[in-house]
Parts: structure tokens; sequence; C-alpha cells
């Protein structure tokens, strides 16, 4: 199966984007493709998102470690041309392994960049499997190799182990460029949520030379912050509301005991490796790409932090996608969004080869 909505819609979002400012940000906002009016929930977003409304009293609890990580309400879909060689290796790091997942495409050339994306899913969930379909796609896209680490997830494995496994699946594909075929000056780390939180740790310990670009989904950038009880940034119309309200509290509700259950007391909420927004200095930051949600509350700390970042010199773009949610990356095929992202992700790949 292909494409749950119409190919054309990709081109809808992308030809009514437009620069505005927010808080004396610059920011592109990426329109809901098929609706012009301002303040509306995405009618596919809003769709599922009325039936986890009505279904709320059967999501998993933060203590069920299976109900969190098997979501089937996450379907994916390939949307590839053609094939993209994928390549599972076993990396060794020190007392264990970690598995690595490598997609080649057709079109790769020798010294090409390389993307090293590391998922989210609150540190406690995620796998290749809801990921795969994103990732071969940018591959094919852009001709650039793709790599994917299986990092432990909290709780069995509290911070900083989530850290520490991507930073070595970084110096890994940077050791081996050469086997890779990329060329180790030219890799993007990304990631989504908490991958977006784990992306900023790499940048932190390994710097703007090891890492050429940035690309962050809505990442986690301040465990410790409070993004409040009001309403009034997220504005919505009447008849959405409570569906945009409902969402926006479904995450705040779950800082604490995601914090709580990854940190176990080993690392505070406010160490800047876990919460980039605390970081004093962030000038050995290369370009940025900070992605948020309309109506998703750390879009509030992520403009901060892209402020931030900007005031220290550092090359930011924020690209805001109204209608839309946290999470919806993770809905490939299914959410135009998630596609468009994908596609955007490819370009600066392509950007970074002829640079």
């Amino acid at each position: 199966m292909g494409r749950q909505y119409d190919e054309a819609l990709i081109g809808a979002i992308s030809g009514r984007s437009f620069i505005t400012e927010k808080r004396g940000l610059e920011v592109q906002i990426r329109p809901v493709p098929d609706d012009e009016r301002e303040h509306v929930l995405d009618p596919r977003i809003l769709e599922v998102s009325r039936k986890k409304m009505r279904n709320v009293s059967m999501s998993p609890s933060w203590t069920s470690l299976i109900g969190m990580r098997h979501r089937p309400d996450k379907p994916t879909y390939r949307l590839l041309d053609g094939e993209v060689q994928r390549d599972e290796v076993l990396m060794e790091a020190a007392d264990r392994y970690i598995d690595l997942f490598v997609w080649t495409p057709p079109n790769h050339k020798e010294a090409s960049p390389a993307l090293v994306y590391l998922h989210g899913g609150a540190f406690m969930a995620g796998n290749v499997l809801q990921f795969e379909h994103q990732l071969e796609f940018i591959a094919e896209k852009s001709g650039a190799v793709v790599v994917y680490p299986e990092y432990r997830l909290a709780p069995e494995t509290a911070f900083p182990g989530q850290i520490e496994d991507c930073v070595l699946a970084l110096d890994y594909v940077r050791e081996h460029a050469g086997d890779l075929g990329i060329d180790p000056h030219k890799i993007m780390v990304a990631g989504d949520s908490a991958g977006g939180s784990l992306t900023n740790a790499c940048v932190q310990l390994r710097g703007a030379g090891a890492v050429a670009h940035a690309f962050e989904i809505y990442p986690e950038v301040d465990l410790a912050g409070e993004q409040g009880e009001g309403y009034e940034d997220f504005p919505a119309i009447a008849d959405q509301e409570d569906v945009a309200r409902f969402r926006i509290d479904h995450l705040r509700d779950s800082d604490g005991p995601m914090v709580e259950l990854c940190a176990h007391g080993k690392m505070s909420p406010h160490d800047p490796l876990i919460s980039a927004l605390m970081l004093e200095d962030c000038t050995d930051f290369p370009p940025v790409t900070i992605v948020t949600s309309e109506y998703d509350p750390l879009r509030i700390p992520d403009e901060k932090w892209a402020t931030k970042l900007r005031s220290s010199g550092i090359d930011v773009e924020v690209i805001e996608y109204a209608g839309c949610d946290h999470g919806f990356f993770d809905h490939f095929g299914v959410y135009p969004q998630s596609e468009d992202v994908c596609l955007l992700m490819a370009e600066k790949l392509k950007e970074m080869a002829v640079q």
C-alpha cells in the first residue's frame, strides 16, 4: 500500500508556505494542505485524535512498557520508487553491542553526506520498524547514506546510557566513513522528540566538527521546564478546541513520569545534555533546523531554544507545521506532513553534497 492521501497535498504544503514572525523569531509556516482556515487541526489528525479521545481509558500507562512499545495505532507505509539496500551491523561498544541499520540508495555516490537518525519515544520506546519507511525514503530522495542506531531504552537503562550509545554510533559512522562511502565532514544528525534531545547531546559532546547539520523534529529541550496551564499559545476554532487541548494535555501530563523513569536519580533534568535549553554556551553548534507543531506544548521551549541559538550566532531555520500535534512524523504515508519533513531532510542532505 502507498500513500493514504492524494500526493498533490505535498505540493500544496510547499506552495502555500509563508514566513511570519513569532516573538521576534522568523518562522516558516507549513500550512494544512486542504483547509485554508487558520488554527484548524489537519483533518487526518483530527480524525485520529477523536478516536483516541473516545478510547482514552484504554491508553497504556507509563508503567506498562509493552503498552508503550507496541503501538498498533501508528502504521507507516512504503513510498519508495525503487529499492534501497538495507544492511544491519552489530557494532561493538565496550561490554555490549549496538544494532545499527544502514540504508544505501542506488543513486549513492562515493563521499556522499550521511544522516544519523536518532528516534523518539520518550527515551523509552521506538524501534526501527517505526522509522524504516521514513529513512529509506530519505536515502532514496537524497542519495545519502542513512544510519539508525537502536540505542538502549529506559527504564532498563537510565540516563546517560541513551546518550552514550548515540555518541558511539556517531563515532562509528565517522571512523568507518570509507567503508560506508561517505564524507565524515558531511554528517547530519537528526531526531524527533527524545531523538532531538539526543541530537543536541551529540553536538555538545562532539561539536560542529563532527556534526555538519542538526535537524530537530519537535525536540525535547527542557525536561525541567513547565509548559504552563494556559492555552493562549494554542488557539483553535471552536468545534475543535476540545481535541486540540486533549492532545496538548496528553503530552504535558507525560513529563513527570518520563523524567523519573529515565533519570533514575543519575542525571538532573536541568543537565544541558538532556535539556539543551539550559546550555550556557551554544557557539559550537552547526546550522540547525527545528521543526515544530502548532498544537504541541514543546513548541514553546523549542522557539526559546531557536532564539537562544540564533542569539549565539548560529544559523537556525524554524519550520512550524500548522494543524499538527506532537508525533505526526511517526505517521509516514498517513499524514502528508510526515512525507514533507522527509523531503526537507533530503533536500538539506543534497545541499550538503555540493557544499
